[in-house]
């Protein structure tokens, strides 16, 4: 009886010690635990860890998204410089803005693991593209700027670099006229951000659902200042995608989403710079699927743009790219 009493004792033991030894092993102490970097206020929180912090980063969750850091660059628009554009199809996200000459230049944001060979052509900098960039993008890269806007940089929270401050000379391809032959290979992105990109921002920034009834919408048209700018959306229902046209540029782009956005313009300034205030709130179109939905943005000074319906839900996004525009009106807009 004693000697089962204490080989019963004795298994317990160790038994305890061996529970010990392996919590020990597996745990870490709380002052040896890497910080969790802070969420930016832009978008939502990830899991603060375990699994589901894994299945969010890597996309295999499908209550969450994943995380990445994604590379803003602008990008010219010029009638001239459309035809060498590149890099745009592969964007996961571009923001169209209105400068000089009532003409549109882009904010192409991309994933830094996932670049295309070659971006751009690069162009420069305007203060209200830091709208989109500030609260969305890991690194900026662009060639020069506004004056206003290079001033707004000194206090970005975005890592940036301005190509023209560099050696620019493995930058330009010859066999595109200048000024519109600036272009970035993904090794001269990789090499430029380097390791400043370190903010990971939860992508998509806006809600992904399922299309919503509302009414069709399989061509559109933005009526810009003159022809050679417009553009003509087309849907594939193939492709599940717009096709963008603009001026005699065939195919622009694809994205499963067009967002039109009315902001007013506040002035025109010195050289043409226009004052565009991208806070507050006014209306906005959704396509996607073809089908239209109406709603409306909501921004602060330092946050982000939030999209709702008349309800105040959010809207709901198709999967894939999305091209913003930003247009003084929505009179602007037609659709068929």
């Amino acid at each position: 009886m004693f000697r089962r009493s204490f080989v019963l004792g004795a298994a317990l033991v160790a038994l305890s010690v061996s529970i010990l030894f392996f919590v020990r092993l597996f745990s870490v102490p709380p002052s040896h635990r890497p910080p969790i970097p802070p969420v930016p206020s832009s978008v939502e929180a990830l899991p603060s860890g375990g699994i589901s912090d894994f299945l969010s980063r890597f996309g295999l969750a499908p209550w969450s998204k994943p995380s990445i850091f994604p590379v803003a660059v602008i990008i010219e628009n010029h009638e001239d410089a459309r035809p060498h554009q590149r890099g745009l199809s592969d964007a996961l996200f571009v923001g169209e803005f209105l400068v000089e000459g009532y003409i549109s230049r882009f904010v192409a944001f991309f994933d830094r693991e996932h670049l295309p060979e070659q971006t751009g052509p690069v162009r420069s900098l305007r203060p209200y593209f830091l709208s989109v960039i500030e609260p969305w993008a890991s690194a900026l890269l662009f060639a020069g700027g506004s004056p206003e806007a290079l001033q707004n940089l000194e206090e970005s929270p975005v890592p940036w670099v301005n190509v023209l401050g560099v050696d620019d000379a493995p930058l330009r391809d010859r066999s595109v006229p200048a000024p519109h032959n600036m272009f970035l290979r993904s090794e001269h992105v990789r090499a430029l951000v380097g390791h400043a990109a370190r903010r990971r921002i939860v992508w998509p920034p806006y809600r992904i659902g399922p299309s919503p009834a509302g009414s069709g919408a399989y061509v559109i048209h933005l009526q810009f200042f003159s022809p050679l700018h417009d553009v003509m959306y087309t849907y594939d229902t193939i492709q599940e995608a717009y096709i963008r046209r603009s001026g005699s540029v065939s195919e622009q782009g694809k994205p499963a989403n067009v967002l039109i956005l009315e902001v007013p313009i506040v002035s025109e300034g010195e050289y043409g710079r226009l004052a565009i205030n991208p806070d507050g709130r006014s209306r906005v179109l959704l396509f996607r699927s073809g089908v239209l939905q109406h709603g409306f943005w909501e921004r602060s000074s330092d946050g982000p743009f939030r999209f709702f319906i008349a309800d105040g839900s959010p809207l709901l996004f198709a999967p894939g790219q999305t091209w913003m525009t930003v247009l003084p009106s929505l009179e602007r807009v037609r659709w068929e």
